[in-house]
């Protein structure tokens, strides 16, 4: 019996060669348009977004260049990127307007106060328990109805009470926050 040859066959895969025209421009400018709030300091300007996907488009064409045969699924791919950069450039821009926020609450505070010398009160505060911090946050944040239904209360325990609840602090810690500002706030 005569042993059987293996011959191997090289099919040649039909791949699709996508070029940054027509769909892939259109659903990116929709997608930059509407989506732009989310990393508007990270890319600066639409255009700059719209680049950014570019650079993304001409990524994913160098690795998928080999393996994907279909429109559908290449502009899937691509997709699923620009999404998932924008998802990381929108925690990035997150973080840099909470730093802005924090940065002009400190400003407020300089520019109503006439002596501008806070450096050792914000020392002191920065090492108070949590819960003074909390409430002083509350303090800084909260509508004038609010404050005014907070010390609308004429006992020193229910204010308390009061003050750990509207803070969200929990009340099995047993925190006396009115003495703790006493004693973080007295000179």
């Amino acid at each position: 019996m005569q042993k059987q040859k293996r011959v191997r066959v090289r099919i040649k895969i039909n791949t699709y060669k996508p070029e940054w025209d027509g769909v892939f421009v259109s659903w990116t400018r929709l997608y930059v348009n509407q989506h732009f709030w989310r990393v508007r300091r990270i890319y600066g300007s639409k255009e700059d977004a719209m680049q950014e996907c570019a650079l993304i488009f001409v990524k994913c064409r160098a690795l998928y260049r080999n393996t994907v045969d279909n429109p559908k699924w290449f502009m899937s791919l691509y997709q699923t990127a620009v999404r998932n950069s924008w998802h990381d450039a929108s925690i990035s821009d997150t973080a840099i307007r909470e730093n802005i926020v924090e940065y002009r609450s400190i400003e407020e505070i300089d520019t109503r106060i006439e002596d501008n010398n806070l450096g050792p009160i914000i020392a002191q505060l920065s090492s108070a328990r949590h819960e003074v911090q909390d409430v002083l946050t509350l303090f800084a944040n909260a509508p004038a109805e609010l404050l005014n239904a907070i010390f609308s209360t004429k006992s020193k325990a229910a204010l308390n009470r009061k003050l750990l609840r509207f803070a969200g602090i929990n009340k099995t810690n047993n925190v006396d926050v009115l003495s703790a500002l006493r004693e973080n706030l007295s000179p």
